[in-house]
């Protein structure tokens, strides 16, 4: 045998001995119809490793092509020119992505020569519910006045009128150190994010753990107070009631829309007392009841409606249904059962929820009241009822969908200014809500809220209540307007 024919081995190293594992390459698709633009983006390219990968490109010249690539590869990232076969060729693969082939995870790179095509930001919305539905004007649809369609409107005709990619998802966490939303459905990142969490109900604040309890309430005695099934549940439940005792509550403030609980309450005496029903509602109210209310309860459902002033529940048992305040214990034969609101899961995973004098959860949202970014986070933005104090002069805005609407927009028109890295300019909402404080014959309440800055920097509430006696349908006009604006909605 001579050395020739002998295998050299080289020595190994110290350690295992097994060799180190070969990671995937990131997988970019580049669409583009302009065959330069792919050979330099490679060039530019070639040498990036990111997490210790290499980068792999695939090419596709149209958005067609690009179409029969995705569905049946995966990609981390899309670079994606606009104006290829047609002006909006691009844009349209967006809506193919995120709404036809239900990806929400690989992120899009919108390129362009020509950027009056392109818009500046990819807009997003991720909701767990296929349609919104109102809760302004709710109780004149149990009550038989309006059609229920006028109520629920569709988020993807809605998402296309306007041009923006709706997700249906439920979001499980925010991870705000890297900008990722996590869904069951996967992982959406962002530059900015718009939260809208709403509220959730502080069953704890009457029943602690007891998740027995609580679900009893939740399953039988629910307000129908957040969007979703629980509203139709309600009418199912009133229509189906045939007397006895009926109990609703009122949470302490801020909670959602505040003379709404009184208007609902006007809706039941009226069942009660046209259906010829024997039974009472007894609304338990940690406050005390507005005059006009007052008013319209003693004047037509004295033998329907009970009120209890200063009425905090201290004790509830939704099997033996009985509840007790610190004046009454009462037995009901149904009930409503309203607890103190609080911000939205969402936003206590993320940390967002604020601090009282004496250093406890405040059980909202904190954000800064002039620009609406989270405090220490100017990449996250809070709008809607979830939101903390505004004001150290009046507390809370009003938690009304007018006003959540409003602060949508400044928060809208904070982002388009941050990325255009320009200051943006200081707007304050308002607020329009219609109440009937009267149902036989009907009397409506609008009640005006607006705001403006003091010399120190406070921002200031103004309210101004308009008293109509002979209402035409303002309040339906006022929130077919709404629906029109933020649902693309057509009468």
């Amino acid at each position: 045998m001579h050395d020739e024919d002998l295998l050299q081995f080289a020595e190994e190293e110290e350690g295992t001995g097994l060799a180190e594992p070969v990671l995937e390459p990131w997988r970019i698709l580049i669409v583009d119809d302009d065959e330069e633009i792919h050979r330099a983006t490679r060039f530019a390219l070639r040498n990036v490793r990111l997490f210790e990968r290499a980068l792999q490109f695939d090419s596709a010249y149209s958005a067609a092509e690009a179409r029969g690539l995705l569905a049946s590869e995966t990609y981390c990232c899309v670079l994606l020119d606009v104006v290829m076969e047609s002006d909006d060729a691009g844009l349209k693969l967006v809506g193919y992505i995120r709404e036809e082939l239900h990806d929400a995870a690989v992120r899009l790179v919108l390129r362009t020569g020509q950027p009056g095509y392109a818009p500046e930001l990819e807009v997003v919305l991720i909701e767990k519910n296929a349609a919104f539905i109102s809760l302004p004007l709710s109780n004149q649809w149990l009550d038989g006045r309006i059609d229920g369609a006028l109520l629920t409107h569709d988020f993807a005709a809605a998402a296309k009128a306007y041009g923006y990619t709706f997700i249906r998802a439920e979001v499980s966490a925010i991870d705000r150190e890297r900008r990722r939303i996590h869904t069951a459905g996967g992982s959406v990142d962002y530059d900015w994010l718009v939260l809208a969490a709403g509220i959730r109900h502080d069953y704890a604040a009457w029943l602690g753990d007891d998740a027995r309890a609580i679900a009893q309430v939740r399953e039988r005695f629910f307000c129908a107070w957040t969007p979703g099934g629980e509203l139709a549940a309600l009418k199912a439940k009133l229509d189906a009631f045939n007397g006895g005792d009926l109990v609703m509550t009122l949470p302490p403030p801020p909670y959602r829309c505040q003379p709404a609980p009184y208007e609902r309450a006007l809706v039941i005496g009226r069942m009660i007392k046209r259906r010829g029903l024997r039974a009472r509602l007894h609304v338990l109210d940690p406050g005390t009841l507005p005059q006009r209310f007052a008013e319209a309860f003693e004047d037509d459902y004295k033998d329907q409606i009970a009120h209890y002033s200063h009425a905090k529940v201290k004790a509830l048992d939704p099997f033996g249904k009985t509840i007790s305040t610190e004046f009454d214990d009462l037995r009901f034969d149904d009930a409503i059962l309203m607890p103190p609101q609080q911000a939205g899961d969402l936003a206590w995973q993320a940390g967002l929820i604020g601090r009282d004098a004496e250093g406890r959860p405040s059980g909202w949202a904190a954000q800064d009241p002039l620009h609406l970014h989270v405090q220490g986070d100017e990449r996250v933005f809070l709008v809607g009822d979830l939101i903390d104090r505004a004001s150290l002069l009046f507390g809370h805005y009003p938690k009304s969908g007018h006003l959540a609407s409003r602060l949508g927009a400044i928060a809208a028109h904070e982002i388009a200014a941050r990325s255009r890295d320009k200051a943006p300019e200081t707007l304050l909402p308002e607020s329009s809500c219609f109440i009937y404080s009267k149902l036989e014959p009907a009397e409506l309440t609008r009640i005006d809220t607006h705001y403006r800055l003091r010399g120190d920097g406070l921002i200031v509430q103004g309210t101004n209540q308009h008293h109509d006696p002979n209402p035409r349908g303002e309040d339906v006009a006022w929130a077919k307007g709404m629906f029109g604006e933020m649902l693309a909605y057509k009468p």
